[in-house]
C-alpha cells in the first residue's frame, strides 16, 4: 500500500521527451563550472564549437548517448517546483546538459539538469 501513488502526478507517463539522432545540431555540457559545446554534423560527426575545447575520443559513443537520450525515461516522478529544487539537489550553476533539436524550419532547446543524490528515506519509498 505505501507504494501507491498518492498524487496525480506520480501518475504521469515515464518518458521525459522522444527525438531522433538526426534531429540533434548541437550540445551543450555544463560540468564543474566549464561549458562546452559540440556541434553534430550530418554524418554524425561531432565537434567542438568554435571556443570550445576538449577531447572528444569516440562520436561514436556520444551518438549513442544521444541516441538513448532520445529515449529517456524517468524510473519516478518527484514533486517539483522551484521550492522543492533544494530538497533534490539542483543548484543555480549546476551540472546540465542542453540539447538543441531542429525539428523542420524550428529550433526547440531540451535542457536536462542533475541534482543531487535523493535522500535515503525518497529512494526506499521508491525502490
Amino acid at each position: 500500500m505505501d507504494e501507491l501513488p498518492v498524487a496525480a502526478w506520480q501518475l504521469r507517463d515515464r518518458r521525459v521527451w522522444s527525438f531522433t539522432t538526426n534531429q540533434v545540431t548541437h550540445l551543450t555540457v555544463q560540468h564543474d563550472g566549464s561549458t562546452r559545446r559540440l556541434v553534430r554534423g550530418s554524418a554524425a560527426d561531432w565537434k567542438f564549437a568554435e571556443g570550445s575545447t576538449g577531447i572528444l575520443s569516440s562520436t561514436l559513443a556520444l551518438e549513442e548517448t544521444i541516441y538513448r537520450l532520445g529515449e529517456l525515461r524517468a524510473t519516478v516522478w518527484v514533486n517539483r517546483g522551484e521550492g522543492k529544487r533544494q530538497l533534490y539537489g539542483f543548484t543555480e550553476n549546476g551540472d546540465k546538459l542542453v540539447i538543441e533539436l531542429r525539428i523542420g524550419e524550428k529550433t526547440q532547446l531540451l535542457t536536462l539538469e542533475f541534482g543531487g543524490k535523493l535522500p535515503t528515506v525518497i529512494l526506499t519509498r521508491w525502490l
